[in-house]
């Protein structure tokens, strides 16, 4: 059948799988079990990504079972995802979609990479979903435009959502709308999210503040993803004092912009100011700064911050003593209070020792022979025979 429409191999095997798939998904929906993720994904092996299932009337009576049996299914348990991928979505069908999905309390809704006939038509869709379902904790719109029209209602729409943690809007903003306002919507009446992705959505901040703003009222969100936009160097700066007052953004994605050597190594300072001792256990030790080519890349990689704070005090010693400069470098930071400090810094590094593998055994010994012969040793033994 679809040969004869005109369409190739790979696309009539894509069809006959999906046929297949939304079958058996009617069917399961009718059997009243229990059905955890009610999903539709129409895959085609060629290599043309963009490459959409396309609307054909001849599939309206498969719609219509599959919508029966979503509107007839009912489980004591909430299905946790409703999803579609890769298929055009005409207006007929996200009319027959609508009254199936109220009530139901689905946990997550995914719509990627879809095609509306127009692009308000899938927005005002999603916002119907999002009101019939107000316990929804996660929200994907991954390639599906948004006009400058619906950026607002759809944002508002998401904002109102109590329980929802996390939101994936990927390459939905094209050249014609800032990415930026949406970005502000999201964040200006939602305080709960923990991830956001607005990978690939034109976002020029034009020497805005609000999102830095945002990250240094250290919120509870952890992952944010905003490659491939329009950032440039003065937004680096500003991201980068953010994390200053921020612990709990655990990971930024800021490849693909237009952040030059100066934005990384405003960053890289933010992470590891290797400056002094002081100013790297000063540093953020949660963030991890990704895709941009920093050796900050390989900072912060542990959950637990004093694991990160220790592995950057670690390379500053082993770099001084490399030139066998750390009981210099002690003296000029810690000045008077370094006969105090010196115990701590001798337990550290024995741990270090016993716990940084066999890789860092030999150079921590190196730093703990180097401070032992010449730092504080005659004041701290006297200092402790004192006690005794």
């Amino acid at each position: 059948h679809w040969t004869e429409l005109g369409f190739d191999d790979d696309y009539a095997e894509a069809m006959a799988s999906f046929l297949e798939d939304l079958k058996k998904k009617t069917c399961q929906l009718r059997d009243g079990g229990y059905c955890g993720h009610v999903g539709l994904s129409w895959e085609c092996n060629d290599e043309d990504e963009e490459r959409r299932m396309l609307h054909n009337d001849c599939l309206l009576p498969h719609w219509q079972e599959f919508v029966d049996a979503l509107q007839l299914y009912s489980h004591s348990e909430a299905s946790d995802v409703f999803s579609i991928s890769n298929v055009q979505l005409p207006s007929v069908v996200l009319d027959m979609l609508v009254p199936a999905i109220q009530e139901k309390s689905f946990k997550a809704l995914e719509l990627c990479r879809n095609a509306f006939v127009n692009d308000s038509d899938g927005v005002q869709f999603a916002i119907k979903f999002i009101q019939n379902n107000p316990s929804l904790d996660k929200f994907m719109w991954d390639g599906n435009p948004i006009d400058s029209e619906n950026v607002d209602d759809l944002a508002v729409a998401v904002n109102y959502l109590p329980s929802l943690n996390e939101i994936s809007l990927d390459n939905c903003c094209g050249n014609n709308v800032n990415g930026y306002n949406l970005l502000q919507s999201l964040l200006s009446r939602n305080n709960n999210l923990v991830a956001i992705d607005l990978d690939s959505n034109n976002i020029r901040t034009m020497g805005g503040t609000y999102l830095s703003d945002f990250l240094a009222l250290n919120p509870p969100l952890q992952v944010l993803h905003l490659e491939n936009n329009h950032l440039n160097d003065s937004d680096a700066a500003f991201i980068a004092n953010s994390l200053n007052q921020n612990t709990n953004l655990s990971s930024i994605f800021l490849g693909g912009n237009e952040i030059t050597d100066i934005g990384c190594n405003a960053l890289r300072n933010a992470t590891f100011d290797s400056g002094s001792l002081n100013s790297a256990a000063d540093s953020n030790h949660t963030c991890s700064i990704n895709k941009i080519g920093l050796d900050g890349d390989a900072y912060n990689l542990f959950a637990e911050s004093k694991l990160n704070r220790a592995g950057k005090i670690y390379s500053i010693l082993s770099s001084r003593n490399t030139q066998g400069s750390n009981v210099y470098h002690l003296n000029l930071e810690l000045g008077d209070a370094s006969l105090k400090i010196a115990p701590l810094v001798l337990d550290c590094l024995a741990r270090s020792a016993a716990s940084g593998g066999s890789s860092y055994r030999p150079v921590t010994l190196s730093i703990l022979y180097e401070v032992l012969r010449s730092w504080k040793m005659p004041s701290l033994y006297e200092t402790g025979c004192q006690r005794n």
